[in-house]
């Protein structure tokens, strides 16, 4: 996905609200709030994608028609940086759009993020949180 929308400063956090979903409570202050005024019970074939840049907001309102970012439901403490891997699959006709999975030593991963040169990847295995640093 890429860190800028239209020229627009680059966003530091997603939040995909999907319809029917649960309040977000444990996010950032700014998201909680831009996502307590969507209605997410209007239909179940819109989505928004709520962008934070410091304390700053942008809430993208989307079709699930060609491109669907709620095939899968996400906790409700989920956000997305912009180095947030996505795979794409289309299905009945809709790209459906997940966040990408890594696994390693059997874990699978679903976050990574770059600290200091190395990847550090957090995910769950079993049921079980796992993390892993992996030198690039």
């Amino acid at each position: 996905m890429p860190s800028h929308i239209d020229g627009d400063s680059a966003w530091e956090e997603l939040l995909i609200v999907c319809p029917c979903a649960e309040q977000k409570a444990d996010v950032h202050p700014v998201l909680a709030a831009a996502a307590s005024e969507v209605d997410a019970d209007s239909s179940d074939g819109l989505q928004w994608l709520i962008l934070r840049t410091n304390e700053d907001v942008r809430t993208l309102e989307l079709s699930r028609i060609d491109f669907d970012f709620c095939s899968r439901s996400f906790t409700t403490e989920e956000t997305f940086t912009p180095e947030t891997q996505w795979e794409m699959r289309e299905e009945g006709g809709t790209f459906l759009i997940v966040p990408a999975v890594w696994r390693v030593l059997g874990c699978k991963f679903s976050s990574r993020t770059m600290i200091g040169g190395d990847w550090c990847i957090q995910g769950s295995f079993r049921g079980t949180s796992c993390a892993s640093g992996i030198t690039t």
